[in-house]
């Protein structure tokens, strides 16, 4: 009787994708989780993930290989992972996800050689199960090659937001400002509750507020608004809030985004006599 013949490893390629996940400059995307190739839950020693001008604020890692042995063909194993948030480049530290891991059940078929699959999620601290997609060879070779972050190149006021709708784009901006009640001020609507607001970032600030006018019924609904001083804004982060040609700003990103577990939007304000831009959003308690 001969020598046992040693069982091979198997493997599977992994893309990561979080559709949405807003960012500073000087922060980037990461994903880690309990695999030695996802860092083994040491965030330094995790998968970077990216993106750009044109995907920004969907993000993706490079191909993964997770490699193992299967005592079987067609074994399935669970892989638990988070998101988290590098500000290493800003000097603090890792930002993790709340709640419980996310996981997803990974296949081992060495019959299916080559196959590369797509682990997508909604957002960063949404609680979601995360998809499993098989990418086509086309969709491997455009991930293998997905452009590391990049600052996008700067354009001036005018171009941001009297940008023309080409064929294959959203047309973003054009579409966005007119949707935008510049004719109706905010504080002609709702009123600010409190003597300070809820948060406070570095151009914005998020209150509690309540319409003027009762709701069906006679009920007074509170709803929360983030502020944004436009006029402290640089052209980048017009970008980030407005959005401009593919690129989806945070605007719009609200408009399109429907998920049980992310707050609405339910309409925004553009002040043209004080350039502050008001989003008026459902209210967590």
């Amino acid at each position: 009787m001969g020598p046992l013949k040693e069982q091979a490893a198997s493997s599977v390629t992994l893309v990561f994708q979080l559709d949405k996940a807003q960012s500073q400059p000087g922060e980037c995307l990461r994903v880690v989780g309990s695999g030695v190739e996802l860092g083994s839950w040491n965030p330094s020693e995790s998968v970077a993930l990216s993106t750009d001008s044109e995907s920004y604020p969907q993000w993706r890692s490079k191909e993964v290989v997770l490699r193992a042995t299967p005592e079987k063909s067609g074994q399935h194993s669970l892989l638990q992972f988070k998101y988290v948030i590098d500000r290493r480049g800003l000097g603090k530290d890792f930002v993790w996800e709340d709640g419980d891991n996310r996981q997803v059940s990974i296949p081992w078929d060495d019959s299916d050689g080559g196959a590369v699959w797509l682990v997508r999620d909604i957002a960063f601290n949404v609680p979601s199960q995360p998809k499993l997609e098989r990418l086509s060879p086309l969709h491997r070779e455009v991930t293998g090659d997905f452009p590391e972050r990049q600052d996008a190149p700067e354009n001036t006021p005018e171009r941001l937001f009297d940008a023309k709708t080409e064929k294959g784009t959203l047309g973003v901006s054009s579409a966005l400002m007119a949707s935008l009640r510049k004719g109706h001020q905010f504080d002609a609507k709702y009123a600010l509750l409190g003597s300070s607001p809820m948060a406070v970032g570095g151009f914005s600030s998020v209150w509690r507020c309540r319409p003027h006018s009762p709701g069906p019924g006679g009920k007074q609904k509170d709803f929360a608004v983030k502020r944004v001083d436009t006029t402290k804004l640089g052209q980048r982060e017009r970008r980030f809030l407005f959005g401009q040609a593919n690129s989806v700003g945070e605007i719009k990103m609200h408009q399109l985004l429907h998920h049980p577990h992310v707050v609405q939007l339910v309409e925004a304000f553009h002040d043209s006599s004080t350039e502050m831009v008001s989003l008026v959003m459902e209210c967590c308690r």
